[in-house]
């Protein structure tokens, strides 16, 4: 026993041990547990941790700010000193080239630790003069070091909500050149501040030419809602700019501007391979450029609206090009759109649609999806307890279809019978089922137990059936039916299912993956933001 004690345990591989770090990287506490296994653990561990330091929480904010303060040269420490900042007497050298790792940047959460770090904390009056000019020179000195040393950022955040702060971004850090140019992501997410005066507009615009000068390989652009037509166009430089766009976000459109926007986006006709707007106008005249753009395979229409007269909606109705998208996602539309959206589905050459998600259908749209559609692969909407006899009518016709996602509307609740009749027209086809609905435990059952497919995985999205009376019916589900392999459950953010641990042992000797999936709240509007977060994965299916 002795001599297997004292025999050495064998090395990881190092590709196994970033396999397992990879899977921990959204885990800060994990990753820090790992520092401590061996040297080797930790020099892979580090650069994964640093990578991202800013987005931690108020405790290690601190030492985050203090760690790099370590990584300042002599004459960067006189400097902090000469302006009235207090360092350790003792300078302890860094382990490591901490800053060289930084590859996510954003500029809020990087301006909050400062500030904690200052024990400066955001009161409800504005920031005094002294303090904000204090946070503003040590964003500009750590900010200078950072962008020196770091090999260069894949993500970068401009994400303020307080007017203040962007009088500090009026700062240009050394080697910025050097620390955009391998940009990978951008994300622009100021929607809750209004630009108060000339002073924040120029700080937002040069952003937006600084990144125009220097990133051009950007992959993923999000542009949050801008007020302003000045911000607006700066940024669709930005786009014009990029030679290998793959993925364009936008959550807000002038009319002014609108079609300079379509014109600056059919630039990327060749790259672009996803598109979300939100709060679109004109409909025809995007899909009129559409028929440009070679690789677009998902598009994503959230919060639409119409203008022009009958007569030029007329028009782009009849000449609707041919659309060769994968997935098809319009949400959030209103009664008067509907009329729109029927038209749109029925006109727009559609021959390639593989994922299709609506907001609140009609008998009408339901006839389009089964006269159109029929090879959908997956298919998620609202629909009304009055209408569920149509979904009965339109659903055997898919018969390609392997995902079905269906959600309650504001209507009301669908009926116990309603459910044991939908549960037997399902295709063969179909191996995963998710629910956004108010059904009880017994109505539950009577729907798994009329199911004439094998259901693989099963999401409910609703956290009202996060619970141990709708676990034991899906455990005696999978235990009478071996092929159910996964379950999803909805939890609040950052929450935990709360099952007992009983039926949680007992579901697992059954179900291969029991998950949580992450919601911010329990509304409708909180289900169609995930569901276009979700729908970014069907096209792998």
């Amino acid at each position: 026993m002795s001599a297997l004690n004292n025999k050495a345990m064998p090395e990881m591989p190092p590709v196994c041990i970033k396999e397992i770090i990879e899977q921990a990287k959204d885990n800060k506490k994990t990753l820090y547990n790992l520092l401590f296994v061996n040297r080797t653990w930790c020099n892979i561990v580090v650069p994964t941790l640093w990578s991202n330091p800013f987005d931690v929480n108020e405790e290690n904010s601190g030492l985050v700010i203090k760690t790099y303060i370590s990584c300042f040269n002599s004459y960067e420490e006189i400097h902090l000193i000469n302006h009235g900042f207090e360092l350790p007497l003792q300078r302890i050298p860094p382990l490591y080239n901490y800053p060289e790792y930084l590859q996510s940047f954003d500029t809020e959460n990087f301006m909050i630790a400062i500030k904690l770090w200052l024990k400066i904390r955001r009161p409800k009056r504005q920031l005094s003069k002294d303090n904000l000019e204090k946070v503003k020179f040590f964003m500009e000195m750590l900010g200078n070091m950072l962008f020196r040393n770091s090999r260069g950022l894949r993500n970068l955040t401009i994400s303020h909500h307080h007017c203040q702060d962007f009088k500090c971004l009026q700062v240009s850090f050394d080697g910025l050149k050097r620390g955009l140019i391998n940009l990978d992501q951008f994300k622009f997410d100021c929607n809750h501040m209004s630009i108060g005066d000339c002073q924040e507009l120029e700080v937002i615009t040069n952003i937006g030419k600084n990144l125009t000068l220097f990133a051009h390989n950007i992959q993923h652009i999000y542009i949050g809602n801008i007020k302003s037509i000045k911000i607006l166009k700066a940024f669709l430089q930005l786009i014009r700019a990029q030679s290998n766009l793959t993925s364009l976000e936008f959550e807000t459109w002038e009319k002014a501007s609108l079609y300079e926007a379509y014109s600056i986006i059919t630039s990327q006709f060749d790259t672009l391979k996803y598109l979300k707007l939100n709060g679109i106008i004109n409909i025809y005249a995007l899909l009129s450029v559409l028929k440009f753009f070679t690789n677009l395979e998902s598009l994503v229409l959230y919060n639409y609206h119409e203008f022009g007269n009958e007569h030029l909606q007329q028009m782009f109705r009849e000449r609707l090009p041919i659309v060769n998208l994968k997935n098809l996602y319009i949400l959030k539309s209103n009664h008067t759109t509907k009329m729109c959206l029927e038209s749109l589905i029925r006109s727009a050459k559609f021959h390639n649609l593989q994922s299709l998600t609506l907001d609140e259908v009609t008998p009408r749209i339901l006839k389009i999806i089964q006269k159109q559609f029929v090879n959908l692969r997956s298919l998620s909407i609202f629909i009304s307890d009055s209408y569920l006899s149509n979904i009965m009518q339109m659903i055997p016709s898919l018969r390609s279809l392997q995902k079905l996602v269906l959600s309650e509307t504001r209507k009301g609740r669908w009926r116990s019978q309603n459910l044991e009749s939908l549960a037997k027209t399902f295709p063969t086809s179909l191996i995963n089922l998710g629910l956004f609905a108010s059904i009880s435990e017994y109505e539950l059952d009577t729907l798994l137990k009329s199911l004439t497919v094998e259901i693989h995985e099963l999401d409910f999205f609703n956290e009202e059936m996060t619970s141990d009376g709708v676990l034991k019916v899906v455990t005696k589900y999978a235990e009478n039916n071996r092929y159910l392999k996964k379950v999803g459950f909805t939890v609040e953010k950052g929450g935990n299912m709360t099952f007992s641990d009983f039926l949680l042992n007992k579901a697992r000797k059954f179900i291969g993956e029991i998950k949580s999936m992450e919601n911010s709240g329990k509304t409708r509007n909180s289900f169609r933001n995930r569901q276009m977060i979700v729908a970014q994965d069907d096209k792998c299916i």
